[in-house]
């Protein structure tokens, strides 16, 4: 389905008119039926919008892409074929073969509200924005990738505002000026030959984790204006935070464009006498901590758990331009795999059995019901040695139960692998009967 436009400007009565919207407020039951009355030049949905080399101004927002809560579609699978016999079935929220190229935006609150883009696992790609004289660049959430490719971005408060959101990526020689606040990343992104002139933080990373497993955000050549707040890593709880425990490493690359100046930085509460809280003022994630009163260090002592999945190291230092520590960039930044796992049942006793690709710990979590994010289940403490070879017993089962279990295998260095992928809110487990 095409996108659709609207008028960006004109004048009655001799006098300039803004394009405001009905102002009316999306009914969640859809019997207003206006889903376009934010005020939009540009308002679409769908599955393949091709939105080239348009100029909106003087609007409440320059574009709005509403792909949530939309159903599969049904499109040709060629130029030309019919949709009734030669197609492919589209996820809701795939923006499939769009183009959003040459677009320019000023004079407004918000140039781009993207709700649900490519929530499914792909790249929505912005190539060549110019954006100038707004408030705020992008505001998006349930969305997957966003990558901004090239082009110029200036503005007064933040370049994104995101909840929920996989990746953003900011590449090929993209400008963003003069916002508060520059790129924003949570659990995951890339920025690769970037300028930033922010003027408080050109580079946050908010540790707000909506994945459990272990991710990276590389920062490769971003060129800075100056050394204040270049790059900020710190805790945040503001939207959807599933896991205080996850690896997230942040790993900085030839950083202001000085060949070879490589390093990863920390947040300040991944030090060792950091006492991780037991519950949460958001909304989600009571996965923090099994013990209340335990520091980073205790936690990694009996459970191999810390603060953003690792423990501070001791050689890390401060940096001019860095919120936050930094240290060398390990050589090894890749989780244990686990191989061969075995469970042997008897009686009210389970015992499990494998073994991993590389000398790790092991710990395990079981349930007589769904493991999920919202709070711990049974969880047991990690093994005491580094091995290859792992046996964990369980005891005290009930009979004719069937239990669900997770294997989470952690390095010396904390990377984090096993049992770490999620269902919507629950854990994708494995399972035994007695």
């Amino acid at each position: 389905m095409p996108g659709s436009g609207q008028g960006v400007q004109g004048r009655a009565n001799g006098e300039e008119s803004r394009l405001a919207g009905t102002g009316a407020p999306d009914d969640p039951f859809r019997t207003i039926g206006d889903h376009g009355h934010e005020g939009a030049g540009i308002w679409a949905r769908g599955v393949a919008n091709n939105i080239v080399d348009n100029v909106v101004a003087n609007a409440a927002f320059g574009s709005v892409l509403w792909s949530r809560f939309q159903p599969t579609e049904q499109i040709p699978a060629f130029p030309g074929a019919d949709p009734n016999v030669d197609y492919q079935i589209v996820n809701r929220g795939l923006q499939h073969d769009h183009e959003f190229r040459g677009n320019e935006f000023y004079g407004m609150a918000v140039a781009a509200s993207w709700q649900g883009i490519e929530q499914f696992g792909g790249t929505f790609v912005v190539e060549d924005g110019n954006v100038w004289n707004v408030w705020t660049n992008l505001d998006t959430s349930y969305s997957g990738t966003i990558r901004f490719d090239g082009g110029q971005y200036r503005g007064r408060f933040s370049f994104v505002q995101t909840g929920f959101t996989g990746h953003l990526e900011a590449v090929g020689g993209v400008q963003i000026i003069g916002f508060r606040t520059g790129l924003v990343l949570t659990h995951g992104g890339k920025v690769d030959d970037a300028y930033f002139a922010c003027t408080q933080i050109d580079v946050l990373i908010e540790y707000e984790k909506t994945s459990t497993d272990q991710n990276q955000i590389v920062i490769d050549n971003a060129r800075f204006s100056d050394d204040s707040s270049n790059i900020v890593y710190r805790l945040g709880d503001w939207f959807n935070k599933r896991s205080y425990t996850a690896p997230l490493d942040v790993l900085v690359h030839d950083y202001n464009g000085v060949e070879g100046d490589d390093f990863q930085i920390w947040m300040p509460q991944q030090q060792a006498n950091y006492v991780m809280p037991i519950t949460s003022n958001s909304n989600r994630g009571n996965r923090m901590s099994p013990e209340e009163g335990l520091t980073n260090q205790q936690l990694w002592n009996k459970y191999k758990l810390a603060l953003g999945g690792k423990v501070l190291p001791k050689d890390a230092v401060s940096r001019a331009g860095i919120g936050g520590y930094v240290t060398a960039i390990p050589a090894d930044l890749e989780g244990p795999q686990i191989l061969d796992l075995k469970v042997t049942v008897s009686g009210s006793r389970a015992v499990l059995t494998f073994v991993t690709d590389e000398p790790c710990y092991s710990q395990v979590e079981y349930a007589a019901g769904d493991i999920t994010v919202e709070g711990y289940a049974k969880f047991l403490s990690a093994s005491k040695k580094l091995t290859t070879s792992h046996r964990v017993t369980i005891t005290g089962l009930k009979a004719n139960t069937d239990y669900q279990f997770l294997v989470r295998v952690i390095d010396v260095k904390g990377n984090l692998g096993g049992d770490t992928r999620l269902g919507g809110l629950k854990y994708v487990t494995r399972e035994f009967d007695t």
